[in-house]
């Protein structure tokens, strides 16, 4: 704020609080620039007012009324008018700024002189459910009008018209009373009741009308605003209802421009709306009490945009620079802040937009108009939209309309795009049609469409029954078409059928027989993995990778590999049941659901994953880490990238999806496009959030009669470590440590009679032991064992994991036990830090080369999990621990 006595129109909010705080806020930004803070009683807030030239500040404190200068900073009033002997609930200046009204709860009316500081008049005024009026011309202090709408019902708020035409007022029930004001008294009443409506069902605290007299804001305690039109013959519409606080509202406030209302709630927090949208385009917080009054400073020049995205918010600021050579400063500063926020970006693009009403949810006009659209314009873009009205209907429309735009946007589901790049495909100039980007809901936002760069990505060719479609996300059959396509019926729940429909898939767990013969170009995940990285380290646009428009089209989208040998050595064929096989061109098929992860915009291959049939427990735990793309290290799931494909159904029926789309259950081949669509991007790649770090789970180990039985034999050149499912993880550590082969673990003995006794007690551990057990034990004690029976025991006990845990507890707390379920609980806490230890040790192994897991691993994965001093414990504690368990298991 400025130092000066001169109006800043950085500060155009001030608010007042039951924390005994009056803040100045800069609306455009919602930061707090200055806080004046009051201590005691005395402090608290309860009305505030801006004098009519912007210069004075009135705030009712109590039972006085305090004014600041708004231009200062000094928290010290330059006057303080007392007299009430009751809290000051309104406090507003005279028109001319001279004079000083205050309202109070001692019943009393007082006026005071702003050039003196004394008070001018009192009028006395007890009856709260009264409204009256004073003639301040007259020298007497009688009251000359006086309005009992409501019977015995106080009075809450009124409001008069800035043009002198009504009166409104609201009481405690909620209704609102409406008179209009006749200037000319020989032609009626003064104040003629011309109205009267039910505006809440429960305490009505503000009613407002707007300073172009065009909307009435009534604020309530039952935590709503609402926006009312004013209609010529004073008839009161319900424009809007505005929500958003969790409390009661108490006091609102109208711009200058009556676009936008500011409201101030007990929830501790204040919220600038836009009337046009009813959306809430900036909230205040700061105060930690009952926020009660705002007042909004006219003169500032701003003007607010928004786009609501979760914490985001869009605005658009306009203010008046106050420098000389004011032209040339600004159009330095505009034209740098233009280079940061485009870079080589052309702004001002022409956007094309088709919204589809009916796609998905239901909501896309709405989320157009609302999240989309506001953003586009607030970039000063040009936008041409069409909301479609029947099925195909973009394609007809791809097909005929005119190339005069920069991007064409979809707002819609998978099946609009596909409409529309099919659409292309039949344009005698389709191969520049194909060089105007296009983009979808799931990889292309609006933002990307204001500042992205052009991206050239690949599609896909496919070719059933001797007919070519374009494809541009992915192709299904088996699991992940049935979970799209029969859930159609689910659509209302949004994303959440997918996963309804893969747990119903789960339980018929149900192969999919059909014969895959695949092109590869690549199936070693470490490679693909390390590709990605290297392209994302130098990402390329579409500048200067357009595809020539004279090429001929037929050319382009014609199968190349239709009829090649597939038992040809290019080939792989792949024939087994399957629980599905998936592939796209894209990493994202869904906002959680990171299908291909090593996919590459424009490297000319598809990606495609073969499923095999896995117990129903991992396909559930298969959900878990699908937006990070985890499923990409399973075992079971084949990973290729290709050239081409071809696939035929083994079954008469079933579910084949086309970008979402429903296609006949027959034989297909699928090609890919090189760079073919283009589309716009802030990065250049596709959003993925794979790691180098691999999760290597290719070789699987299955404890079978207390030996390991290896069903699996990874590919030479996989890096691989075990998963293990077993309740000796600590005979399973040594192993990892002891052992040069890989996969073939010495296990612990089985165990004999004898230590079955402390398995079992340790496993149930009871809180308290039988007395009989107890009478044993201290009989035993008191007589002491024999040097035999002494000898044989310790040579013929072995410590087992959970009697080891057991141990360890009772070393810690002697005098307590644990239950079985506290005991499965820490075996569960346990089991999982230990697989985590180990797979963190494989992967570093796997990185230095290594066909055996060593001590380093152990250690540096116990440092990478565990935090600080507790990893330093663990492996100063643990090593301790697995040698000497190592030790006396390979004495035995």
């Amino acid at each position: 704020m400025s130092q000066s006595n001169s109006y800043s129109p950085e500060v155009v909010l001030v608010t007042g609080s039951y924390d005994h705080e009056i803040r100045f806020w800069e609306a455009w930004s919602g930061l707090c620039s200055r806080t004046i803070q009051r201590s005691g009683e005395s402090g608290q807030v309860n009305r505030l007012s801006i004098s009519p030239d912007k210069r004075l500040l009135a705030a009712a404190i109590y039972t006085k009324v305090h004014i600041y200068d708004i231009a200062g900073n000094s928290s010290t009033p330059r006057a303080v008018f007392e007299g009430h002997k009751g809290n000051v609930t309104s406090v507003s200046f005279h028109s001319e700024g001279k004079w000083v009204v205050t309202g109070s709860e001692d019943g009393t009316i007082r006026i005071w002189d702003l050039r003196t500081s004394n008070l001018h008049r009192v009028y006395e005024n007890e009856v709260p459910r009264r409204i009256r009026q004073w003639d301040l011309t007259l020298q007497e202090e009688a009251c000359t009008v006086e309005l009992a709408p409501a019977g015995d019902i106080p009075i809450r708020s009124i409001s008069i018209a800035s043009d002198g035409s009504c009166l409104v007022a609201g009481n405690n029930k909620g209704r609102v009373y409406v008179w209009k004001i006749n200037e000319n008294t020989r032609d009626g009443p003064r104040y003629q009741a011309v109205t009267k409506f039910q505006a809440h069902n429960k305490y009505l605290t503000r009613c407002l009308l707007s300073p172009d007299v065009k909307y009435l804001a009534t604020c309530s305690a039952d935590t709503t605003v609402k926006i009312w039109l004013v209609g010529s013959n004073y008839e009161f519409k319900l424009d809007k209802t505005l929500h958003g606080h969790q409390r009661w509202v108490w006091d609102a406030a109208f711009s200058a421009d009556s676009a936008y209302l500011v409201t101030a709630s007990s929830d501790h927090v204040a919220r600038l709306w836009e009337l046009s949208s009813g959306e809430t385009v900036r909230q205040y917080n700061g105060h930690h009490k009952a926020a009660v009054q705002w007042r909004k400073n006219p003169k500032a020049i701003y003007k607010f945009k928004k786009c609501v995205r979760k914490s985001h918010r869009l605005v658009i600021v306009e203010g008046e620079i106050r420098e000389p050579d004011t032209a040339e400063t600004a159009q330095v500063w505009v034209d740098e802040l233009m280079r940061l926020a485009y870079g080589d970006v052309p702004p001002r693009r022409r956007f094309k937009v088709f919204v589809n009403p009916a796609g998905g949810q239901g909501k896309g006009v709405q989320l157009f108009e609302n999240r989309v659209k506001p953003i586009l314009l607030a970039a000063h873009g040009e936008v041409d939209a069409i909301v479609t009205t029947h099925s195909k209907h973009a394609v007809e429309l791809a097909r005929e309309c005119d190339l005069n735009f920069d991007a064409l946007l979809t707002v819609s589901g998978d099946g609009l795009v596909f409409e529309v790049l099919n659409g292309f495909r039949d344009r005698p100039d389709a191969a520049k049609a194909f060089t105007l980007p296009d983009g979808f809901d799931v990889a292309l936002a609006a933002l990307n469409a204001v500042k992205g760069q052009r991206m050239p990505y690949d599609l896909c060719s496919f070719t059933q029954d001797g007919k070519t479609s374009i494809s541009f996300l992915s192709q299904a059959i088996g699991l992940m078409a049935d979970l799209d396509l029969g859930t159609e019926n689910m659509r209302w729940m949004g994303d959440a059928r997918f996963i309804a429909g893969f747990l119903r898939g789960v339980a018929s767990n149900k192969p999919c027989a059909m014969t895959l013969s695949i092109k590869v170009a690549s199936r070693d995940k470490a490679q693909m993995v390390e590709a990605l990285h290297q392209f994302k380290a130098n990402p390329k646009f579409a500048t200067d990778t357009i595809p020539p428009t004279t090429e001929n089209w037929e050319n382009v989208i014609t199968p190349r590999y239709a009829q090649d040998n597939v038992n040809s050595p290019d080939w792989f064929t792949f024939d087994k049941p399957v629980l599905y096989v998936y592939s796209g061109t894209m990493s994202y098929v869904g906002r959680d659901l990171m299908a291909f992860p090593a996919a590459l915009p424009s490297d000319g291959l598809i990606d495609i994953t073969v499923q095999e049939l896995v117990p129903r427990p991992l396909m559930v735990k298969m959900i878990s880490g699908g937006e990070r793309g985890d499923q990409f290290w399973l075992p079971t799931q084949h990973y290729f990238k290709a050239e081409a494909y071809k696939l035929r159904p083994h079954a008469s029926s079933g579910h084949l999806s086309i970008d979402g789309e429903r296609f006949p259950y027959k034989e297909f081949h699928v090609e890919t496009l090189k760079g073919l669509g283009t589309t716009l991007s802030m990065t250049g790649a596709w959003y993925s959030v794979m790691t180098k770090h691999m999760f290597v789970l290719n070789a699987h180990c299955y404890l079978a009669n207390g030996a390991w039985c290896h069903g699996y034999k990874p590919p030479s050149s996989a890096p691989f470590t075990t998963t293990l499912t077993l309740n000796y993880h600590l005979s399973l550590l040594a192993s990892l440590t002891s052992h040069s082969h890989p996969y073939i673990l010495k296990m612990p003995p089985k165990s004999t009679a004898a230590e079955k006794k402390p398995a079992s007690t340790a496993g149930k551990a009871p809180a308290k032991a039988p007395d009989s057990a107890k009478k044993t034990a201290a009989k035993a004690s008191a007589s002491g064992p024999a040097d035999g029976e002494k000898k044989k025991r310790k040579k013929s006990r072995k410590e087992t994991y959970s009697s080891y845990i057991y141990k360890v507890l009772k070393q810690v707390h002697p005098d307590t036990g644990i239950s079985n379920k506290a005991m499965a609980i820490l075996n569960s806490f346990v089991n999982d830090i230990f697989e985590r230890i180990a797979e963190e040790a494989s992967r570093l192994a796997s990185y230095s080369k290594k066909s055996t897991i060593s001590s380093r691993e152990i250690q540096t994965s116990v440092r990478l999990i565990l935090p600080g001093e507790l990893s330093k414990h663990a492996i100063s504690e643990g090593t301790k621990s697995v040698t000497k368990f190592s030790a006396g298991a390979g004495g035995k």
